[in-house]
């Protein structure tokens, strides 16, 4: 991920969440979610399914056990 006073912090989280998905694929994840607060910014992406058995989408309210 890139750093830098210049780069739009949505940009930082965008670079963020493609290196989350690349992860995902490579450690066999089947969902994510992550949130970030920077200042008064919230960032809050979700990423594929709650299992591969009951393969529910992730969304904000998901419960991880």
């Amino acid at each position: 991920m890139s750093k830098g006073k210049d780069i739009p912090n949505n940009e930082l989280f965008a670079e963020l969440c493609e290196q989350i998905e690349k992860e995902m694929v490579r450690l066999n994840v089947p969902g994510v979610a992550v949130g970030v607060i920077d200042g008064e910014q919230e960032h809050i992406a979700t990423f594929g399914v709650t299992s591969v058995e009951q393969p529910l989408t992730i969304t904000e309210d998901t419960l991880f056990q």
